[in-house]
């Protein structure tokens, strides 16, 4: 792999530890006890939980949409034809990441506004979700790891 490859695989994984953090906070969040439905401090906490995801939401989409632009991924995929399954996992992935996303985006926003009552599943629904990130991040990682161990000799 030339180096200008490795840089990029190198800010790649940056711009995931990143994310990473965004989502270890938001998994902090939602271990701490959440106050009794309507009551005053019910609202703040799906505020709170709104103001998270949306934060990860706009994270999320730009770097998924830096990801295309860069074509770090696909640029893979055309360097390694025998990565194209698990690269086409991945994208797959990032569509239904972010439609997830922005589901919960959309409860906790309403649930904040006292528009809809809320969701019991809210906080299930946010830890799958950040559960299916983590696994996306590491099938990336693992895939990454895979290809350059392969291209310096060190793999099969």
């Amino acid at each position: 792999m030339i180096d200008h490859d490795r840089e990029r695989v190198r800010t790649r994984l940056s711009e995931r530890d990143r994310l990473q953090q965004l989502n270890r906070r938001l998994s902090d969040f939602l271990r701490k006890p959440r106050p009794r439905a309507e009551t005053p401090e019910a609202h703040g906490w799906a505020s709170s939980l709104s103001q998270r995801l949306t934060e990860l939401h706009e994270s999320v989409s730009r770097d998924f949409r830096k990801e295309q632009d860069n074509r770090t991924l696909a640029q893979l995929g055309e360097r390694y034809p025998r990565a194209a399954d698990r690269l086409q996992n991945l994208f797959d992935e990032q569509g239904r990441i972010l439609e997830n996303l922005r589901g919960l985006v959309d409860a906790s926003m309403s649930y904040a506004e006292a528009r809809k009552p809320e969701d019991p599943k809210l906080r299930e629904r946010t830890r799958n979700l950040l559960g299916s990130m983590a696994r996306r991040d590491a099938a990336e990682t693992a895939l990454i790891q895979d290809l350059v161990s392969t291209d310096v000799g060190a793999g099969g």
